[in-house]
């Protein structure tokens, strides 16, 4: 490993976050649904640190999701034992249906990244020629 390298993984990389799981249950009044969300970026939206949310699903390019940080700890354990009413759900999950890429950069301020994104630094370093890119 060159020391660009190490440079690299010790002011960038360790600010990288593996996205851990939850589920989330809500009963509609008819049906209980069961959604399992991974956090994604932590990230500060209108001045609140919150997480990306994301799913399984391709549905989830055509929204963004999110949950502040503090509603994610408070509810934390709820998450795994309760069933909350839709209105609750919608109060905790925040989902925006339309957004473009501009609204997306200027709404979030990045303050760790996707572990999918240290791979692909990791597994194409020389491609990327990163030892050229940074300065020590």
């Amino acid at each position: 490993m060159t020391k660009e390298h190490q440079e690299f993984n010790y002011y960038c990389l360790d600010r990288c976050k593996v996205g851990d799981e939850f589920p989330i249950s809500y009963n509609d009044g008819v049906v209980v649904h069961k959604r399992r969300y991974k956090l994604g970026l932590k990230t500060k939206i209108k001045r609140q640190e919150c997480f990306i949310l994301y799913t399984d699903s391709d549905a989830d390019f055509d929204t963004f999701t999110y949950i502040s940080a503090e509603t994610f700890y408070n509810f934390q354990q709820r998450f795994f034992t309760d069933i909350f009413s839709v209105e609750e759900f919608k109060e905790i999950i925040k989902v925006l249906n339309t957004i473009n890429i501009f609204e997306y950069t200027s709404l979030l301020n990045f303050d760790n990244i996707f572990s999918d994104y240290y791979d692909m630094v990791e597994d194409n370093w020389d491609a990327l020629r990163m030892d050229d890119l940074i300065e020590i």
